[in-house]
């Protein structure tokens, strides 16, 4: 099995569905601790907006590979009091720009610090109604993660938040002829 390693992406959007919406989602297209930030004020907790990531440079995938799993790993934490916290509502793929497949949202509280949260797997495709193909996955722009969370708590003044600071996607893969300086490299399995 081969894999592309940890690739980050290029955009960050969001799509402004919710009062609590992604400040300078572009942010986290580096792993530099400058990140993208959603906060409630609400009093009562509400869903953050979408924050989508896509750009992911797969371009080294040969095209006849054969893929077979697929991990993003979200590098994230909440600011919240002592009551407070922010879990996953939605982690998905966007496969033709729309979010498809297995929704690998976590319900466990972010941690208080930034730390790496990894979803799906190395034999796992997200249960895609659309098969996923070496050239639909370099698709840089209709091809990546959406995250949605739900922010608890906070109050006008004393806001909870929710901090992404980068996405990252790895795909493995099997199969597939990789081109080097001109020559076909025949990659076993």
């Amino acid at each position: 099995m081969s894999t592309t390693g940890l690739k980050l992406c290029t955009s960050g959007v969001t799509d402004s569905s919710s009062p609590a919406d992604w400040v300078n989602p572009g942010n986290i297209t580096a792993k530099d601790g400058t990140y993208t930030r959603a906060e409630s004020e609400s009093g009562g907790g509400e869903d953050s907006s979408n924050l989508i990531a896509t750009g992911f440079d797969f371009s080294a995938i040969p095209e006849d590979a054969t893929l077979v799993g697929i991990v993003t790993t979200v590098r994230l934490m909440t600011g919240a009091g002592s009551f407070d916290v922010v879990y996953d509502t939605d982690l998905s793929l966007i496969v033709n720009g729309a979010a498809e497949g297995d929704n690998k949202a976590d319900v466990t509280a972010w941690p208080a610090s930034f730390t790496d949260k990894s979803y799906g797997g190395i034999a796992d495709l997200w249960n895609t109604t659309t098969p996923l193909t070496v050239l639909l996955v370099q698709d840089t722009v209709n091809f990546g993660v959406n995250l949605r969370c739900y922010i608890t708590g906070g109050g006008t003044g004393n806001p909870t938040y929710a901090d992404v600071d980068s996405v990252e996607m790895t795909i493995y893969y099997t199969g597939g002829a990789a081109i080097a300086t001109g020559k076909v490299i025949i990659m076993h399995t």
